[in-house]
């Protein structure tokens, strides 16, 4: 994971995913800017690099045995300028804001998506 900061007014969900893909935030698209349908945009774009993005909502009956398995992601949820914000997490944790004010999210984990990066690349092992 490497740390960008956001130039554009509503690209953290963008930028959050360069910071996990190592790449400058201004060679991705601001997926939610571009398209209402942000996460159809945002899989064909990745579909290029043989990726797939995929979010869900996590209770907390079952979080912390779920997100202990997960790498870098992005988490999604209520912003402190009055709209939704995105964050890089690790482990279901917000380890960093790609803001300038770097003030992450409001509210309750309950209340936020938790969005991964997996491959669609598969590689058969074993003979199978």
């Amino acid at each position: 994971m490497k740390r960008y900061t956001q130039t554009l007014l509503n690209d953290c969900f963008a930028t959050s995913i360069a910071c996990i893909l190592e790449r400058p935030p201004d060679t991705l698209p601001n997926f939610c800017f571009l398209d209402d349908n942000w996460p159809e945009a945002t899989n064909e774009w990745l579909a290029r690099l043989g990726l797939f993005y995929m979010d869900v909502k996590v209770g907390d009956d079952i979080r912390d045995n779920l997100m202990k398995f997960w790498g870098w992601h992005v988490i999604s949820g209520d912003g402190p300028r009055g709209h939704r914000h995105s964050v890089v997490g690790r482990q279901g944790q917000i380890v960093y804001d790609p803001h300038f004010e770097h003030s992450g999210l409001l509210g309750e984990p309950d209340d936020c998506e938790y969005g991964s990066l997996i491959s669609l690349k598969t590689q058969a092992k074993g003979g199978m």
